[in-house]
Parts: C-alpha cells; structure tokens; sequence
C-alpha cells in the first residue's frame, strides 16, 4: 500500500506502480476526475475527495461573516447558506467529512 497526500501525485505514482509491474495498490488525496483511470483499473485503491464547490462555497460565506463581523476569533460555528451551520474547531472550519471514492463509487463523482 503507498499513501499519496497530493492530488495529482496520486495518479502519477499508480502510473509509476504499474509501469515498475508491481501490485502495490495506492491511497491517497486527490480528485476523482484525476484519478478515474487507475480506480478503473484497481491500481488506485481509493482516494479522498471534497466538493470544491461547497469549498468555495463556503469560503465565501466565511469570509462574508468576517467582514460582517459575525465571524470572529473564538467563533464555534458559521450560518453557511445552504451547508447550513458549520462548526469551528479553533482556527479551522471544517467542511465536513471527506468523500472516500472507489472502484464501486466512481461514478457518482465523475
């Protein structure tokens, strides 16, 4: 098993995989999109994703809230429009929890 934590390494090492005839399957973070071929073919195992557009979504609500003032330091959670309320860990407001793609999903992504 080989863990890639970037989005296009991912793809690039299931190539490298393949390419060297080793079975090693690969994790990682990525895109769907990036990654349909080798979960296609199985030399991707599965990959983590996220919406880019409810994370541009929400980084806009975000940053209407700072500049209104409603989202200061120490804030618990975000009113986000249509994601509805998103809860703020420290510094960090977190999406929510992260898509795992694979061969028996792929297309619901794509």
């Amino acid at each position: 098993m080989i863990v890639c934590l970037s989005s296009p390494g991912v793809p690039g090492v299931a190539q490298a995989v393949k390419a060297a005839g080793s079975s090693a399957k690969v994790i990682g973070l990525s895109q769907a999109s990036a990654c349909r071929e080798g979960i296609t073919d199985g030399s991707i195992e599965s990959v983590v994703t996220w919406s880019t557009v409810d994370l541009g979504y929400l980084t806009v609500q975000a940053a209407g809230a700072l500049a209104a003032g409603s989202l200061t330091a120490g804030s618990h959670s975000l009113r986000a429009g249509r994601l509805g309320t998103i809860m703020i860990r420290g510094d960090e407001i977190r999406l929510g929890r992260p898509h795992i793609v694979n061969r028996a999903n792929i297309a619901d992504f794509l």
